[in-house]
C-alpha cells in the first residue's frame, strides 16, 4: 500500500519538536489511539471549542519562528518514537472498526494511521477484529522544511506478532504567520538502521522530484504511450461508419463512464483537525470507502481487505464549511 500526503504544522518547529519528544516519553505505558489524540491536542494547545477566529493569532500559542536550522537543536530519530494501541479487545471501541462481515474497516485504519505516507505495504495475513492493533512511528528523514515519518501497524496472531501495514508520511512545515515554509530541527541518525532509513528518505525526495517532472501537466505521453492510447481508441470505433461518433464497446468490457459513483460531504467543524482544517484521515476514509463501493458495484461482490493504496497527495487544506465532491470510477 502506498500513501503520500502533505500536512501543515502550525506550531513553530522548535515547539513541535519539543512537544513531540515529551509526547513520546511514556515509560511502561501504552496509550490508546484516543489518548494519543487527546495528548496531542493538549501539547499543541488546540482550542477545544469551535470558533471562526484564527487560533494562531493568539500570542500565547506562538513561539519565536527561526529562520535557519542552525538555530535549532538536532534531534535523534528515537526522540520522536511513538507507540499507540487500537483497543479492539474493548467491545465499545471495537464496533467503530468492524465491517458488517466482521472484518476490519480499512478506512478507519487510514484515519488512525494519518500522518502521511509515500510508500506502504500490507501482508497476506488476515486481521482479527477481536485483538488489539498496535501502531508505531517516528521521524526518519528531515529536510529543511519537510520531514518523513515511518509508520507501521502490527497485531498478534496465533502467538506471533505480525507487521501487516507500513507507511511513510511526508509533512511540510508552514509558518502560521505568513504561510511560508517553516524550518524544522535537523535530524541526527545514530544507528546503522537509522542512517539507512535517512538515506532512503533522501532517495525518496529525489524520486518525488523526478515523478513530479513526469506529470501529464508538464510532460506529454511518450511515443509508445501514444500508440497504446490510439489502439484503445480504434478498438471502440466503428470504422465502417466513417465517423468517430459511432462507438462500439469491445466484447467483455464496460464503459469507464458507467462505473462512475459520486458523493458529497458537508465539512462540519466536528471533523476539524488541530489546525482548524478538515482532518486528512477523515478525507482519506471517505475517498477510500467510495472507492470500495465502486469496486463492489463493478465486480458485483464484496472486495476483500485492501492490499495496495497508491500515493495520496493533499494539494491544499480543505476548509471547514466546504462542500466536498468525491468522484470514483
Amino acid at each position: 500500500m502506498a500513501v503520500s500526503c502533505r500536512r501543515l504544522l502550525r506550531l513553530s518547529p522548535m515547539t513541535w519538536a519539543k512537544h513531540l519528544a515529551n509526547f513520546s516519553s511514556h515509560p511502561g505505558e501504552m496509550l490508546t489511539i484516543k489518548e494519543v489524540r487527546q495528548n496531542l491536542m493538549e501539547n499543541v494547545g488546540v482550542r477545544t471549542k469551535w470558533g471562526k477566529e484564527n487560533p494562531w493569532q493568539e500570542p500565547n500559542l506562538m513561539q519565536p519562528v527561526v529562520e535557519s536550522q542552525s538555530q535549532l537543536p538536532r534531534r535523534k530519530p528515537s526522540d520522536s518514537l511513538v507507540r499507540a494501541r487500537i483497543p479492539l479487545t474493548d467491545p465499545e471501541a471495537r464496533e467503530k472498526y468492524l465491517l458488517f462481515n466482521g472484518g476490519i474497516r480499512f478506512g478507519r485504519l487510514l484515519e488512525d494511521f494519518d500522518t502521511l505516507a509515500e510508500q506502504s505495504t500490507s501482508s497476506e495475513q488476515s486481521l482479527s477484529g477481536q485483538k488489539d492493533i498496535y501502531i508505531q512511528g517516528n521521524v526518519t528523514w528531515v529536510g529543511k522544511s519537510s520531514m518523513e515519518c515511518s509508520m507501521f501497524m502490527e497485531q498478534e496472531v496465533d502467538g506471533v506478532v505480525h507487521k501487516f501495514l507500513s507507511a511513510k508520511y511526508l509533512f511540510a512545515a508552514r509558518n502560521p504567520l505568513n504561510n511560508k515554509a517553516g524550518i524544522i530541527n535537523p535530524l541526527d541518525p545514530q544507528t546503522p538502521e537509522e542512517k539507512a532509513a535517512f538515506k532512503l528518505g533522501e532517495e525518496n525526495k529525489k524520486l518525488r522530484t523526478q515523478e513530479g517532472s513526469k506529470s501529464l501537466l508538464k510532460t506529454p505521453p511518450t511515443e509508445s504511450e501514444r500508440l497504446i492510447i490510439h489502439d484503445i481508441f480504434l478498438s471502440t470505433v466503428n470504422q465502417d461508419s466513417g465517423s468517430l461518433r459511432v462507438r462500439l464497446k469491445p466484447e467483455n468490457t464496460v464503459w469507464m463512464e458507467d462505473t462512475i459513483l459520486k458523493s458529497l460531504i458537508i465539512c462540519h467543524p466536528e471533523q476539524r483537525n488541530l489546525y482548524n482544517k478538515i482532518f486528512g484521515g477523515f478525507l482519506m476514509r471517505g475517498a477510500y470507502e467510495l472507492a470500495w463501493i465502486t469496486a463492489s458495484v463493478y465486480s458485483k461482490k464484496r472486495p476483500g481487505m485492501c492490499k495496495v493504496v497508491d500515493d495520496i497527495l493533499f494539494m491544499k487544506p480543505v476548509e471547514i464549511g466546504s462542500l466536498l465532491f468525491l468522484s470514483s470510477q
